[in-house]
């Protein structure tokens, strides 16, 4: 019986102990899906769609518009985004997308408070990297400060709309009404996408600084430059190096329009002229004009069925120098005239730095990763070291230590003598080991910039992370635009995920790419101001074969390496300390031929291994090669390592910097 009443106990305690545990089971269950939780749950999610308007074209609570504007010259775009605000006080940041549906697509946010009835504006200079003439989806949204879109609109056309809504011809002239002519009688002309009208602006020394950064071409014709102030006369050089095309007439008036002028702008000299007959290729007829004798130097071409006269490239922009004057009765009286400016335009025009920059074939994103690939700064693992290490950590621990332990008769120690060895050897190896530590944040640097101070310091960034594919990194105030490498062929795969975030916030600029796995690479350009420090050059070439002479280096900087680029000829010579000169001949230690961009991108890595040339520097002069390419096949370009940093935090950064001079091959 007592065995039954203990078997009845134990029976009923476990049905108890199970009942309290279903119990305890059931009451987790109610507090996890208890009415008022689920409520709870419900109300917010409304409360989170009330407060967030939706997306649409047209709300009457908010407005933005975006507007790029593009100076010739330049490679870049100032987006001027505007927002408005009209009956509800806003707090969080415009969003602007760029959309190319490929792993090239980008948003910049800027973080704005926006009162009721308010409107702000502000501005955000993107580089023109890569072809963003292209198919974009391109989206402006104001976000709230949790990231929640609460309108939203679309702006596919920014970037082609770019372009000026008119083409302007700034004219200098003593006479400005005798070329009045020169708006072509209400003719447009064609730029980029379009034909566009004809607006002429009178030019005086008071207004060409002010007027010049609008205009394509610019006309002195009867004028007397000598009068002109010296600053004046700079100003109208950068406008042409920037991009500006420059006609200059002479005719009857001869040098009458260059004598402001430096030898080295004109390169060039009129010695008379006379009344001759000049055919005209518009009508087939030969006609009687005054045309001026001019001694052209080696950089001039012909212009083609046009106004007599030849032109030459300038930096980035064009001077022509024409046989005629433009206020001569006889040329305005022809009557192919306007047919005649319209293809003496058209020919100068897109000889241009910018045309080319806008129709070039860019550098696309796998030839800058291609290079990237040796620029990034990962160390060289030499294993020379470690092997020592480990050989002398397998002699101690095997015969040395028997050898040592036996003649002292203490081979019982081996137990302890063992471990300890042992645990100093991996000690010395995870010193040792110390200068293979990767750092968790590293960016990698190319920078080019004019020697003679011209232009934005165009900078290529290669960031990524050594922990995990996504990477942020703050940058120095010195960086004014920012942007990724677009590109053409990406844009059909539907891809809709953005991997490049540029935040714009009190000052500050954080870019960030989205990686999927640890050392996936992210690749920006950055812009900053560029100032002056000398040239480069290269003399007494002679009738050597390929390149030869004496290079001197007359910037501030030391160079590691010079890249020369003549024609198509490339060769770079061993480093040249600041105020130096060598001799080219007896200190190349590369030369290859250049064709096209990237043609050269995988070279770099043939080196690795040579002492014969820094592999990482090779590449960076490569890559900027590959960037000046289109603006001159005469360029020298000078290295050096020790070049200004960009980010700020705890990161690795590895900074190149690519200093070159173009037209100062003798």
């Amino acid at each position: 019986m007592k065995i039954k009443k203990v078997f009845r106990v134990i029976f009923i305690s476990l049905i108890i102990i199970l009942s309290g545990g279903m119990s305890v089971f059931a009451t987790k269950q109610s507090i996890k899906t208890a009415p008022d939780q689920q409520d709870t749950r419900t109300t917010t999610e409304a409360s989170t769609e009330d407060t967030s308007e939706p997306v649409q074209e047209n709300s009457g609570a908010f407005k933005l518009t975006a507007t790029a504007t593009q100076t010739p010259g330049d490679e870049f775009y100032d987006v001027t985004i505007t927002a408005f605000s009209n009956y509800a006080d806003f707090s969080g940041y415009v969003r602007l997308s760029i959309l190319n549906t490929s792993d090239d697509s980008i948003e910049y946010e800027t973080k704005i408070v926006l009162p009721e009835k308010t409107e702000k504006s502000f501005s955000i200079r993107i580089p023109q990297a890569g072809d963003t003439d292209d198919d974009f989806s391109i989206e402006l949204s104001l976000v709230d400060e949790k990231k929640n879109t609460v309108y939203s609109c679309k702006n596919d056309e920014l970037f082609i709309n770019a372009m000026a809504d008119a083409i302007y011809i700034g004219v200098l002239s003593s006479d400005f009404s005798k070329l009045s002519y020169l708006d072509m009688n209400g003719q447009k002309l064609y730029k980029m996408k379009d034909e566009l009208p004809v607006v002429l602006v009178e030019l005086t020394p008071d207004n060409i600084a002010k007027e010049a950064s609008r205009l394509t071409y610019m006309v002195i014709d009867d004028y007397d430059t000598s009068k002109l102030d010296g600053s004046v006369i700079s100003q109208i050089e950068a406008y042409v190096n920037s991009g500006g095309v420059l006609y200059i007439g002479t005719g009857a008036n001869e040098d009458k329009s260059l004598q402001g002028f430096s030898r080295n702008f004109i390169d060039a000299e009129v010695t008379g002229h006379s009344k001759q007959q000049t055919y005209s290729y518009m009508t087939g007829d030969f006609i009687d004009i005054t045309v001026s004798d001019i001694n052209y130097g080696n950089a001039y071409y012909y212009t083609s069925y046009t106004i007599p006269g030849m032109y030459k490239r300038e930096g980035n922009g064009v001077l022509a120098l024409i046989q005629i004057s433009f206020s001569d009765p006889d040329f305005i009286n022809m009557d192919d005239m306007e047919a005649m400016l319209y293809n003496s335009f058209s020919d100068t025009y897109s000889s241009t730095g910018f045309y080319y920059n806008y129709y070039k074939d860019d550098i696309d994103l796998s030839t800058v990763s291609e290079y990237f690939k040796s620029i990034e700064g990962l160390k060289k693992v030499s294993v020379t070291g470690l092997k020592w290490i480990i050989l002398f950590y397998v002699l101690i621990i095997g015969p040395v230590l028997y050898l040592i332990l036996k003649k002292a008769n203490k081979r019982e120690y081996f137990w302890i003598a063992i471990p300890v060895l042992t645990m100093i050897c991996v000690g010395i190896i995870v010193v040792y080991g110390q200068r293979y530590k990767l750092s968790r944040n590293n960016i990698a640097n190319v920078t080019i910039a004019s020697a003679d101070g011209s232009g934005m310091r165009k900078t290529y960034m290669s960031v990524f992370s050594s922990k995990s594919g996504t990477i942020s990194v703050d940058l120095k105030d010195t960086i004014n635009g920012i942007g990724t490498i677009f590109k053409s062929y990406g844009n059909y795969n539907g891809r809709k995920e953005i991997d490049y975030t540029v935040s714009l916030e009190g000052g500050r600029t954080r870019i960030k790419h989205v990686g999927d796995k640890t050392f996936d690479k992210g690749y920006f350009v950055g812009l900053s101001e560029n100032s002056g420090s000398g040239k480069l050059t290269l003399g007494d070439t002679g009738w050597s074969v390929g390149i030869a002479g004496t290079l001197k280096n007359e910037t501030e900087y030391d160079f590691d390496y010079i890249l020369i680029l003549s024609d198509d000829t490339l060769v770079i010579t061993k480093g040249l300390k600041a105020g130096d000169k060598l001799a080219v001949s007896s200190n190349i230690v590369y030369s290859n031929y250049y064709y096209y961009k990237g043609d050269n991108s995988e070279i770099p890595e043939r080196f690795k291994d040579s002492d014969r040339i820094d592999y990482r520097e090779l590449a960076a002069l490569l890559l900027a090669l590959d960037d000046l390419s289109d603006q001159s096949d005469e360029i020298i370009i000078g290295i050096t390592s020790d070049y200004d940093s960009f980010a700020t935090g705890d990161i690795n950064e590895l900074s190149f910097g690519c200093i070159y001079s173009i037209g100062t091959i003798d």
